[in-house]
Formats: structure tokens, sequence, C-alpha cells
């Protein structure tokens, strides 16, 4: 499966994309932010909203590029350690505590740090998770839409 991705001819990141990613860094991974700091670049006021949607359409771009994707894989972000590392964040936990003394009491399911953390680490490969209405041990169940190589979205 891995030699029919490559198969796949994409286009190559724009200079504007290019752009975007920097700042897009910069800011911590902030689309808005950057995409508000690259239209002030270009001269351009924008507002909050546009600027979301502006970061949307750059990231949706740049996800796809081949050059994004090496980068990724580079940085030994592939397949499978995206993988693993959901895994890994499908078990985060926080401590409970007593309000009046600090101490620690115990820990429990931080569901909330697992889906953000979910969903940030599958973005980066152009993948989407989504809760669905399926429980198991009272704990919501994550599954992946993932599109086939090659095909529109």
């Amino acid at each position: 499966m891995a030699e029919a991705a490559k198969l796949v001819k994409r286009k190559a990141l724009s200079i504007r994309d290019r752009r975007f990613l920097a700042l897009y860094f910069q800011h911590h991974g902030n689309g808005t932010r950057a995409a508000l700091a690259f239209a002030r670049e270009l001269g351009q006021e924008i507002s909050e909203d546009t600027a979301s949607v502006r970061a949307s359409q750059y990231l949706s771009r740049i996800r796809k590029s081949d050059e994004f994707q090496a980068k990724l894989d580079e940085a030994g972000l592939d397949d499978l350690a995206i993988i693993t590392k959901a895994r890994e964040l499908m078990d985060a936990k926080k401590p409970i505590l007593d309000f009046k003394t600090g101490d620690v009491l115990g820990e429990a399911i931080d569901g909330q740090t697992q889906i953000r953390a979910l969903e940030l680490v599958t973005g980066w490969r152009g993948r989407t998770p989504k809760q669905v209405v399926a429980f198991e041990e009272d704990l919501p169940a994550i599954v992946f839409e993932v599109q086939a190589e090659g095909r529109a979205e």
C-alpha cells in the first residue's frame, strides 16, 4: 500500500503554502493566528473568521502534499508512530487531588486530553477522528475515517 501511495502525483507546495507553514509553526500550530500574520505581511486586514477559513484551506492543501508527508516521515511521524502514540493517548489519566491538602488521592481518565491529543496527532496525517455513539465501559470509541489515496474528499 505504501508503494501505491508513492505513485500518486501530488502538487508541490507553493511559495505561499511554505510561508503559511512557517508561520503556522511560529504560532505554535495556531492556524488562525498564522493566517492573520500572513495577511498582515501581504498588507491585508482580515477578520478572525476569514483567517480561520484561510488557515483551513492552507492546511488542507499542505497536509496532502508529498513534501509535507515526507517531512513527517523524516521526523519519525509515520502511520505506525501515530497509531502507537494514539494508543498511548487513549490511556491518558489525570490526578485526583484533595482540595484541602493537595494530596493525590488517585487517578481519573482524562478524556478531554485523550480526544484533543488524538485529533492533533491524526490531523498531521490528514486523518479525521470522530466521536461516535458507541460506548465500551462508559468510554466513547474513536473511529478513523480513512480515505483511499488519490480520491477526492
